[in-house]
Formats: structure tokens, sequence, C-alpha cells
């Protein structure tokens, strides 16, 4: 997931890359959660100069956590009730970073339509949250790979 919001944030807003490759830094519950304290503050128009600066990326990463984490709430609930206790008890345990499923085209519409309604809320203008919601469904629907060096070998 980490991979995905830097990925899109580089295209959309790469003035805000220093503040993802700080985040990266924490597992993802830290991350959200500092991203997300910005309204709680009891400061003129509830935010800080420094979160009024960066926009884009609490957006996109609140999102998308939302989304993963729903999505993969929805997987586990298909399990039995013992196998869904020891999956919780075990993903308690150790916070990997969480990682983007395969997707379908439904979902990622979804998830496109979460970052419009967060974008909205936080005050980034509607030509800028069309740009990053739709930079998101593309990353999410074509991921990139990496490519393999394709040089000749040399023949020595």
């Amino acid at each position: 997931m980490r991979d995905v919001v830097r990925a899109v944030i580089a295209d959309v807003a790469p003035e805000e890359l220093p503040v993802v490759d700080a985040l990266r830094q924490f597992d993802d519950e830290t991350a959200v959660s500092r991203l997300g304290r910005g309204g709680a503050r009891r400061e003129p128009l509830g935010f800080g100069l420094e979160d009024a600066v960066y926009l884009v990326t609490p957006v996109l990463w609140i999102a998308l956590d939302q989304s993963v984490r729903k999505t993969a709430d929805r997987a586990v609930d298909g399990f039995p009730h013992s196998v869904r206790k020891l999956f919780r008890r075990a993903s308690r345990r150790r916070p990997e970073p969480l990682a983007v499923p395969e997707l379908t085209v439904h979902q990622v519409a979804d998830i496109r339509q979460r970052v419009l309604e967060l974008a909205a809320t936080s005050g980034l203008s509607p030509e800028r949250a069309e740009a990053l919601a739709d930079q998101l469904a593309v990353r999410l629907l074509i991921p990139v790979t990496p490519v393999e060096d394709e040089r000749p070998a040399s023949a020595e």
C-alpha cells in the first residue's frame, strides 16, 4: 500500500514526497493516526500551517487504508469463527504494512469515490481531487511491475 501511495503522490503532488517518506518509518496505524489528527486540534481553521500545506497525502493514505482494511475484513468474515479469531490475534501482534489486494473495478470505483469524499472535506480543489482519485484508480487497476533489465548479455 505504501508503494501505491508513494507512486501516486509522486505523480500528483511530488512536493509531498518528504512527508510520505517520513511516514513510511511508522506502522500503518501510526501513520494514519498522525495523518488524521489535523481536525482535532484547537487552532484556527482546525489545523496548523504544516497540515494546510500537505492536503493530498492524508486524503490518499487514509482512503486507501480504510478501503484495504474493509476488503480484508470482508475476506476474513468468510472464514469460520475460530479461524477469524486466530487471524485477528495474529494480525495484532506484528504490524505488517498493509498490502493492496487484487481489486475489482467496482472496488476501485468505491475507493475513488472515498478519495473524492475525503478530498471535499479536506479542502482540496475539485480539480486536484479528481486528479488524485483518477491517478489512484489507474495505479490500482494497472499495477506497475518492475521491468527487468533487457540488455543483451555480454559475450565474455
